[in-house]
């Protein structure tokens, strides 16, 4: 696994990206994570992980907001709600699980239209391909009651 950047976050909220030796925009930080960039924002003086604060105002932004519409408004609530430390980290946990089931299925999916695209390049070969190998051979009829 790649290690991630190291972004020092200043008082004044300024974002240091060491990795570049630049100073970065939200903005610029939401395109690197946007890219699969792996990244871990730290107060500059304290050293305090801000990493899951400052994705959280990445996705504020005026350009990201929209994603926010699809978190379930039940989400939302439960994660307003919860105020037990060990509650919230078993509801961490499932969510995690979750995402990491989700991310197998994504690349499951992934990988078998990547096959499908190699086998027939286009959906119109595919649907003739898949035609073909369904049509009854040569004078044989179809089976009662199709057709």
């Amino acid at each position: 696994m790649v290690q991630p950047v190291l972004i020092k976050r200043y008082a004044n909220r300024r974002l240091y990206d060491t990795g570049r030796s630049a100073y970065i925009t939200l903005d610029d930080l939401a395109g690197d994570l946007a890219s699969g960039r792996r990244v871990k924002v730290v107060d500059a003086k304290t050293g305090d992980d801000l990493t899951r604060r400052t994705m959280v105002q990445v996705l504020l932004t005026d350009a990201h907001a929209f994603k926010l519409d699809f978190l379930p408004e039940d989400f939302l609530q439960t994660v307003i709600e919860i105020e037990d430390k060990s509650l919230m980290r078993l509801f961490g946990h499932y969510l995690g699980m979750s995402l990491s089931s989700f991310a197998v299925a994504q690349k499951a999916m992934k990988e078998n239209l990547d096959l499908m695209r190699r086998m027939a390049p286009n959906p119109a070969e595919l649907l003739g391909g898949l035609t073909r190998l369904l049509k009854p051979k040569g004078g044989e009829k179809p089976p009662e009651g199709e057709g």
